[in-house]
């Protein structure tokens, strides 16, 4: 599980989709006082920004026509309050890993 926290609209539709799902199981993971510790020190998640970020996501979602009826659950964050992603190498990440992503990516550069 991870946030990205790059451009939604740089994502292909498997890591958006992905990216959203996983919003949800971490939303599952707080509510049931789960801790992420692995996450956060592997800089997956940005727990204060769930709720944003997830925001971002579904407008994405929906500019490109896909259906969303999954609100997300509000919960506490408060054991990670400072805790974030590395944007910069997130980017770095996706673009290495994903073919599909780093055609959106050069595409939207240019724009």
């Amino acid at each position: 599980m991870r946030m990205w926290m790059v451009d939604t609209g740089i994502m292909c539709r498997q890591h958006l989709l992905g990216e959203h799902v996983e919003h949800h199981m971490f939303a599952a993971h707080f509510a049931k006082k789960r801790g992420i510790d692995g996450y956060v020190e592997h800089n997956c998640v940005e727990p204060k920004s769930l709720q944003s970020r997830h925001k971002a996501l579904v407008k994405e979602m929906r500019r490109r026509g896909f259906n969303h009826n999954s609100p997300l659950k509000k919960v506490s964050v408060r054991i990670y309050p400072d805790v974030r992603v590395n944007k910069k190498k997130a980017l770095k990440d996706l673009l290495s890993r994903c073919k599909e992503c780093r055609k959106r990516y050069k595409v939207r550069k240019r724009g």
